[in-house]
């Protein structure tokens, strides 16, 4: 018994931090390099060309030139897994806990007699569910609400994409001569992919808040169609009194008849976001290793550069 005690506190010891050494080896060790091979231009990880030119080394006779190297990344490798196997534990035993949890709250709902539908509705409500966390390679991810006011968050935005959705129907009232954009729909709904697109953007600004909530709150095709004939049914005076309505009570005062911009304006936009989030994130990891912050002039430059190449 004892010895079990014992094996169980060494599983869940939390292993050392990476040192900065380690880190850095790890990283330049993913890099990726570009060279010519038979004239071809080939590109690979630093890790991978290390290993290749080891190789070389010791064809040539004189291996030793690398072993230092080789030895510093293999320390960082296995320090790498020994956390990776601790988190994993770690997350195995946070899961089977958290599952429990769930299992008894239904329990409890089904007790008392409510609905399947209701069951699931509250317990999607579930502070750390776990059907949202994750194992990744850089460590455990948790994608769902952790407190009440991320709850919150996320239920305004379930709100924001069905307004969306809403203002789909209203949008298809006065469509725009432009493109069919049958692959964007068709992501979203199987039925919308046989209808003329309305060449206006709430659908496409529905997926991009779809893909912000977790897994468990995405609508299926067939739920998607369901509450879509709700708004089908209504009139355009219907649509557009309800999107009012709906928008205000949102904290957005827009106009009676609002109409969202076209869809490839749009579209572009949303690309433009994304890259100027992505360069962002890039460039504070790098101020980071040099124990710096990311200025607002420097935010400033990247907005402009990708502002410019988009042709805004």
């Amino acid at each position: 018994m004892n010895n079990r005690k014992n094996r169980n506190r060494q599983a869940l010891e939390k292993p050392p931090e990476l040192t900065e050494q380690q880190r850095i080896t790890l990283e330049l060790a993913d890099m990726l390099l570009s060279f010519r091979q038979n004239g071809e231009v080939k590109r690979t990880s630093a890790r991978e060309a290390m290993i290749m030119r080891h190789q070389q080394k010791a064809l040539e006779g004189s291996p030793h030139a690398l072993n230092q190297m080789h030895r510093r990344l293999q320390e960082a490798e296995e320090a790498q897994a020994k956390r990776r196997a601790y988190h994993e534990d770690l997350g195995r035993r946070w899961l089977a806990h958290q599952r429990q949890e769930l299992a008894d709250l239904e329990a409890k709902y089904r007790r008392v007699g409510m609905s399947a539908a209701e069951i699931r509705r509250r317990t999607n409500d579930m502070i750390f569910h776990p059907d949202d966390y994750e194992l990744r390679e850089d460590g455990p991810t948790f994608n769902g609400p952790y407190d009440e006011a991320s709850l919150a968050r996320l239920h305004k935005v379930l709100k924001i994409r069905d307004a969306f959705l809403m203002q789909h129907e209203l949008d298809r009232t006065e469509p725009l001569e432009m493109p069919v954009y049958r692959d964007e729909e068709a992501t979203l709904s199987n039925e919308m992919d046989t209808e003329i697109c309305c060449g206006r953007s709430a659908i496409l600004l529905a997926m991009f808040f779809e893909e912000l909530v977790p897994e468990r709150f995405r609508r299926s095709d067939l739920e998607l169609d369901l509450h879509m004939r709700d708004y089908r049914i209504q009139t355009t005076r219907e649509l557009k009194k309800n999107c009012y309505r709906t928008w205000k009570e949102l904290g957005f005062n827009l106009p009676r008849g609002w109409l969202t911009p076209p869809h490839d304006t749009m579209k572009r936009m949303l690309e433009l976001q994304v890259r100027i989030f992505n360069d962002v994130t890039t460039l504070g990891k790098q101020k980071e290793r040099e124990n710096a912050t990311v200025t607002l002039d420097e935010c400033s430059r990247i907005v402009r550069q990708h502002v410019a190449e988009l042709g805004y």
